[in-house]
């Protein structure tokens, strides 16, 4: 009886070209999925729940506040009045929180005179939520916010918007109640979720179509929203009654000049009159937004209060 051969039972079976085939086809589609995951976070994951910087270490006294939105979300936000002065809501952007506000907030208060309310859009700092949707779904959050105020005694007439990016797109939502305000301002106001989303997978090269097309769908049925809403240009036609300020820059990709000169033309009214553009040369995006940049802050601050002054 012969030795069995141990290196040909040792071997393995190579796999046929079928399984190889089929192997390749899992790979491809566990990577799509990974993809397709990472554009829904891109989309529609949280805000950023960072550190929470409070006014008082920087000298601002400011009541602890909380309000609800149509949606039963609990906002959380900080109030600090000052007496027979205008109030300024702030709006703050995509991926951050009221507690990054510090520049902004401590010279409207300390150096302007002028009271404001910063709260957390849902999903964002301590506010309750689980998912963003760009500013669309947010202009619920920011009604809130004004119907708060005015529950406070805020008259609007008496109350300025200070809306950075995503706050800018939610407060374009709600025309109507822009309308009543004293001014609103718009800092690099974003074109909207799905316009971002291409924007930043072609810098990725990433095709929108048709990488991106089941992330928008599931994004889209999640949040039961649509992403290639709102038009930010049809809104601004409607505003009749504010002083309207846009901040915009010549380096800004996310929020390019051309796009927020087709805002500001639209804004019925004569400049200086009605509406301003203000433009800081070689401010890219995440710059521009970054709310804790002093000269934006100034800026904003001493333009407003020589305004109400």
């Amino acid at each position: 009886m012969g030795k069995p051969n141990t290196k040909q039972a040792g071997k393995k079976k190579e796999k046929g070209p079928l399984r190889k085939l089929l192997s390749f086809g899992i790979f491809l589609s566990v990577l799509y999925l990974l993809v397709t995951a990472g554009i829904m976070y891109h989309l529609i994951g949280g805000n950023y729940k960072g550190l929470m910087v409070h006014p008082s270490t920087r000298g601002v006294d400011v009541a602890e506040v909380e309000f609800k939105n149509d949606a039963g979300m609990l906002l959380k936000g900080w109030y600090s009045p000052v007496e027979d002065r205008p109030i300024v809501l702030i709006a703050h952007g995509r991926h951050q929180h009221r507690g990054q506000m510090s520049a902004l907030y401590n010279h409207l208060f300390l150096g302007c005179r002028l009271g404001f309310l910063v709260f957390d859009f849902r999903a964002s700092g301590e506010s309750e939520g689980m998912l963003s949707t760009g500013g669309i779904k947010e202009s619920q959050d920011l009604e809130a916010a004004l119907d708060w105020l005015e529950s406070k005694g805020h008259e609007p007439s008496q109350t300025i918007l200070v809306a950075y990016d995503m706050g800018a797109t939610a407060a374009m939502g709600i025309p109507d109640r822009l309308n009543r305000l004293s001014a609103v301002v718009f800092i690099g106001p974003s074109e909207g979720p799905r316009r971002n989303l291409s924007r930043v997978l072609k810098n990725m090269h990433i095709p929108i179509t048709p990488v991106a097309s089941l992330a928008l769908f599931a994004s889209q049925a999640v949040t039961g929203v649509d992403f290639k809403k709102p038009n930010q240009i049809l809104a601004m036609g409607e505003l009749t009654n504010p002083f309207v300020i846009f901040v915009a820059s010549d380096t800004d990709e996310v929020s390019p000049l051309p796009y927020v000169k087709s805002l500001y033309n639209e804004v019925p009214g004569d400049p200086s009159d009605q509406k301003i553009l203000k433009i800081f040369p070689n401010y890219p995006h995440d710059k521009l937004i970054s709310i804790d940049k002093p000269d934006l802050a100034r800026w904003i601050g001493s333009y407003l209060a020589k305004r109400y002054d």
